[in-house]
C-alpha cells in the first residue's frame, strides 16, 4: 500500500514538472473607442518556442442573461481575424467601431483571442488552449 501511494505521488509530481505554459504579451489590457478615435489597437507577442495561430472574436454581452454570457456583433470589427505569430515575434490587431448606433457605455464588449490547435493531439498528451478577453469601453 505505501509503495503504491508513493508510486502515484512520484507520477503525480513528475506530470507536473513537465507541464508547459504559454507566455504572451498583450498591451494595452483595456481599449477605448470615441466618436474622435474609432479605431484602437492591440500589440500582441508571442514568447513562447513555437509558432503559434490565433484566432480573434469581438462579443457583446447579452444583458438579458443572468450569467455573463457573449454573442457575436457586428458593432465592432477586428483585423486580422486569424493570424500566426513566431516565437519572439508579435501582431499587430485593430479593432474599429463599425456601427455608429453602438454608443450605450452600459454595453459591455470583449475582444477574445484564443489559441488554435495546431494539428491532433498526440495520444496521452493533454493540450491547454489559451483565451484571452480583453474589455473594450465605447465613450461617445
Amino acid at each position: 500500500m505505501f509503495f503504491r501511494m508513493r508510486s502515484v505521488i512520484l507520477c503525480v509530481i513528475l506530470s507536473i514538472a513537465s507541464v508547459a505554459y504559454a507566455t504572451y504579451q498583450i498591451s494595452p489590457v483595456k481599449l477605448v473607442l470615441t466618436k474622435k478615435e474609432k479605431v484602437a489597437s492591440l500589440n500582441f507577442k508571442n514568447d513562447t518556442n513555437e509558432e503559434k495561430s490565433f484566432q480573434v472574436t469581438v462579443m457583446k454581452r447579452d444583458k438579458s442573461q443572468k450569467t455573463k454570457t457573449y454573442q457575436l456583433t457586428k458593432d465592432l470589427i477586428a483585423s486580422p481575424v486569424i493570424f500566426k505569430t513566431l516565437p519572439g515575434k508579435g501582431q499587430l490587431i485593430r479593432i474599429a467601431l463599425k456601427n455608429p448606433q453602438a454608443e450605450s457605455e452600459e454595453d459591455d464588449y470583449r475582444v477574445f483571442i484564443k489559441e488554435v490547435p495546431q494539428g491532433p493531439a498526440a495520444e496521452n498528451e493533454v493540450r491547454f488552449i489559451t483565451e484571452m478577453s480583453i474589455p473594450v469601453r465605447i465613450r461617445m
